[in-house]
């Protein structure tokens, strides 16, 4: 409804339209008694009709009404006419935050004036027990008079009920907030604090996060945090961290961009507490800026007035004065500032020149997200030159430089001494260690797959060996290395040990059959251990008593007690978004209280299915963004299976058409039913499940009815079905073996159904694809030494014949349906190659692959672990579902490592 021109409102009377305000109409409008223009706001009656959102313009009436602050829009009056209800308010000429945004961020001065009128607004609205909880920048008005901050619909006061972060009401959004659902969310999505979008409680602290992402996109020009959908926002709002704004605009105080690191900490107790003290913040920062800018225009118009030398020893004198303070103000600190005062402290390095760090998706083992000496003082880490020459380097904590060392080549996973003179480093099969002011490394002792090593101070290293074995020890010195840990059923490898400070005892990682972790304390004297936590990841201990370790893609720490091996109360985040897979913890801690860590390039899960022709047109999308890990089209390519991933484990999802809707056909995520497999006639479905921790392949019929068959009884081995040869006659899978990885075996369908090998060999093999014709099984291979695909005859093995000569990690391997092209994904490039194929009677022939478009594709792996199908094509081999990232995916090499001084500050 728009109301005309000259509709009156007792001595209101209409002039023109604005636009939208909240959920209402905004007018200018004249007070006929008052002879002043007034902005004149009316809930139209289809909205009226509705009792909530008539009470939400009560409220906000009477939320504004209680207030009276020179930066908040002041109200006239409040009325109901011929049953439309309306506000009068004050009439600002001037434009909205949003619409001043369109230009660029405000220059700096402005951005501090308008922050700080808007913190005191808050505070004053705070103050009277009003929370706003919708401040985003089309509710600040930009007037002649200053800044205003509007709208104050959704505003809570302390004397009602909270109101959920979702409802079943319409929101209205305003016309910016684009990705604010209608009938969906209460408030404007990327403005939302974690705890407002989980439902939880809103308080004062909530429109401070608020206010810090208006404070960013002011600054910067970009919002704080971004989605292609809501999904992706949330997940963004929830996990991560925006890039400092520092590193956008250089000249942005770093006291400033610290302001608004702490407004959107993710936990409201990090954040400031009070409006009122962010306020009193920025005016410091405000008047340090213009006193900054001023003493240097001073200083320059003195210097060249004075002359050279003269200038010289001015500024030397200035200079002195100011160390001396600077000394004076540190010391006064150190003595005489409460513990319970002290902040963490952050900042970031980046990868030294021409050279790059290695992207967290490969996080082990040549990856490494840095170690930090245990005097605080260095840290080394890996990154590689433009060639892929990866070598260890050591970069003092209080330098801007760092140095290679040199015979580093390959090093990772490095470790320090406990003198923090020397590095130790897995690197061509042998364990070594180097000096770290630089020098020719040692041999220490063979360690093939290094995973991770510690160093005590009685000159023991203990370190995992193998992918796949227990733990050793070795003196420091060098020699043989001795076995020190027992693996136990289902566990497979122990990996990443980290001594405590009795030098004696040590904690390390269990990996098992179902790739998740339990982390175990045990000593160098007795073979025994203790459980002490599960995770997903390897643990770390801190000398304040604690282990940290990282779930669902956060970095957590838990009390633990070194004397009496226990830990106790429940974990306490401390980074929103850190590397990690099943391999390892992209972080490390010192002595000395310092945290280092890597952001992850990759999301935690949110996967969009979409069409690509052979030429990379994209085409429609399938489904919703979601934790999608293994996708299998029918052999017709009509129909579409699919793995979810949700919490803890997940379940098979069918689309009935390559585009239509998807329903649900297991029903028990705690199983994680994963890797769905077609059978040839489209009746069934084949898949592995996880049932009382142990897996087995199970078949259940596709229309969704009808007695789930075990196919493969449940065993510690892993197995993942693959493919289903077009006869029907063979379920081919892989399983793990303790000394190879994995291999290929098979299951006859057909009488007593006992398992065959397929492919085996002391190379890990995986990813098997039976052809169409049934005569030839492809699959990727490091039995020459690289991964490869390689193609023998099925079934019975025989032959070998390796298709790629790249030397790279191949996605999963797909036939086209006349067995005439096989196509694959090399890891470091994305593309999606294919292999033109012409085999004749018993010998397999192939062209060179040629690549066929850029398929954005990104390995994620799965939380369970395990491989699953990567991608799917069509018989015709004319289309490709590629599941991509709904997010943009940083550059690993924009990654910097971030350090975090007094880290445990974050506990409080």
């Amino acid at each position: 409804m728009t109301l005309q021109a000259g509709t009156k409102f007792g001595s209101y009377e209409i002039q023109e339209f604005i636009g939208a305000g909240g959920m209402g109409e905004v007018y200018r409008g004249r007070d006929t008694r008052l002879d002043r223009t007034v902005a004149i706001k009316i809930l139209p009656a289809h909205l009226a009709e509705q009792p909530d959102l008539r009470e939400r313009f009560e409220r906000e009436a009477r939320a504004v009404a209680g207030l009276n602050h020179p930066n908040v829009c002041v109200l006239f009056d409040v009325g109901d006419h011929d049953g439309i209800h309306f506000l009068v308010m004050e009439y600002l000429d001037g434009e909205t935050l949003a619409a001043r945004l369109t230009r660029g961020p405000l220059p700096l001065d402005q951005a501090l004036k308008c922050a700080t009128e808007l913190a005191d607004a808050l505070d004053r609205a705070h103050r009277q027990g009003v929370v706003h909880r919708d401040l985003k920048p089309g509710n600040v008005m930009l007037a002649k008079s200053g800044s205003k901050l509007l709208d104050f619909g959704l505003a809570r006061l302390k004397k009602t009920g909270q109101s959920p972060a979702y409802s079943s009401s319409s929101a209205v959004p305003t016309k910016e907030s684009a990705l604010t659902a209608q009938g969906v969310i209460i408030g404007t999505l990327q403005y939302m604090a974690p705890e407002q979008i989980e439902g939880n409680d809103a308080d004062a602290r909530t429109d401070i996060f608020a206010f810090g992402a208006v404070l960013y996109e002011m600054l910067t020009g970009r919002k704080a945090f971004e989605g292609k959908s809501q999904v992706s926002l949330i997940g963004s709002i929830l996990e991560r961290e925006p890039p400092p704004m520092t590193s956008i605009l250089p000249g942005i105080p770093p006291a400033l961009d610290q302001l608004g690191r702490r407004c959107l900490a993710k936990d409201p107790d990090q954040r400031w507490q009070s409006a009122g003290d962010l306020a009193a913040q920025l005016r410091w920062i405000a008047s340090t800026s213009a006193s900054e800018s001023s003493e240097t225009a001073k200083t320059r118009v003195q210097a060249r007035i004075d002359g050279g030398s003269r200038s010289g020893r001015k500024l030397w004198v200035v200079a002195s004065a100011f160390f001396f303070l600077i000394s004076v103000a540190l010391a006064a600190m150190m003595f005489y500032r409460p513990a319970d005062t002290v902040q963490a402290m952050r900042f970031e390095i980046p990868a030294p020149y021409q050279q790059t760090y290695l992207s967290p998706a490969n996080i082990a083992p040549s990856y490494s997200g840095g170690s930090i000496s245990p005097n605080g003082r260095r840290i080394a880490f890996t990154a590689a030159d433009a060639k892929g020459t990866i070598r260890l380097w050591v970069r003092p904590i209080d330098a801007v430089t760092a140095q290679a060392l040199p015979g580093t080549e390959g090093a990772a996973l490095p470790f320090w001494s406990p003198d923090s003179q020397t590095i130790g480093f897995g690197a061509q099969g042998k364990l070594k260690k180097i000096d770290a002011g630089g020098s020719q490394p040692q041999v220490v002792c063979d360690a093939s797959a290094f995973r991770g090593g510690a160093w005590n101070r009685n000159g023991v290293i203990i370190f995992a060996s193998t992918a796949l074995s227990a733990l050793f020890r070795v003196p420091a010195a060098g020699g043989e290395p001795t076995k020190l840990t027992n693996l136990a059923a289902p566990e497979v490898s122990h990996r990443f040990p980290v001594f405590l400070p009795d030098q004696n005892h040590f904690i390390y990682s269990a990996y098992t059959t179902q790739s998740n972790h339990t982390v175990y304390v045990a000593s160098l004297d007795k073979p025994e251990s203790t459980a002490l936590i599960k995770a997903e990841t390897p643990a770390l201990y801190s000398p304040e008593g604690h282990l940290l370790f990282a779930r669902q893609g956060s970095l957590f720490a838990q009390a633990f007690d070194a004397k009496s091996l226990k830990v106790s109360g429940d974990p306490i985040r401390l980074v929103a978004d850190v590397a990690s897979t099943q391999n390892a913890l992209a972080a490390s801690i010192s002595n000395t209280g310092i945290l280092i860590y890597r952001n992850s390039s990759i999301p935690s899960g949110n996967l969009q299915m979409q069409w690509f022709d052979r030429n990379g047109k994209p085409g429609d999308l399938v489904g919703i963004a979601g934790a999608f890990f293994g996708v299998e089209l029918s052999k017709n390519g009509t129909r579409l299976a699919v793995h979810r991933h949700d919490g803890t484990g997940g379940d098979i999802w069918l689309f009935d058409s390559a585009n239509g809707p998807m329903s649900r056909l297991t029903f028990d995520p705690t199983q994680d039913n994963s890797s769905p497999i077609w059978s040839p006639d489209g009746s069934s479905i084949a898949y592995t499940s996880l049932r009382n921790g142990k897996r087995g392949i199970y078949k259940k019929p596709a229309a969704g009815t009808g007695a789930e068959e075990m196919l493969l009884e449940p065993s510690d081995d892993y197995p993942v079905p693959f493919s289903w040869s077009l006869d029907g006659k063979f379920l081919v899978y892989t399983k793990r073996v303790k000394d190879n990885g994995e291999d290929i075996w098979a299951i006859p369908l057909a009488g007593n159904r006992k398992p065959i090998p397929i492919v085996e060999g002391k190379g890990g093999q995986s990813l098997p694809q039976v052809s169409p014709d049934g005569k030839w099984i492809a699959y990727i291979s490091n039995e020459s030494g690289r991964i490869e695909v390689h193609v023998k005859a099925f079934p019975t093995g025989e032959g070998r014949w390796q298709v790629t000569t790249t030397g790279a990690s191949a996605y999963s391997v797909r036939w086209r349906g006349d067995t005439r092209e096989l196509y694959y994904i090399p890891s470091q490039t994305r593309d999606l190659m294919a292999i033109p194929i012409s085999p004749e009677g018993t010998t397999f022939r192939w062209g060179t692959p040629q690549k066929l478009f850029d398929s954005g594709y990104v390995g994620i792996p799965h939380p369970e672990g395990g491989s699953y199908h990567d991608y799917a094509v069509t018989p015709d081999g004319q289309r490709f579902l590629v599941p991509r990232p709904d997010a943009p995916i940083a550059d690993p090499a924009t990654l910097p490592i971030s350090v975090i001084v007094n880290w445990t500050a974050l506990l409080k």
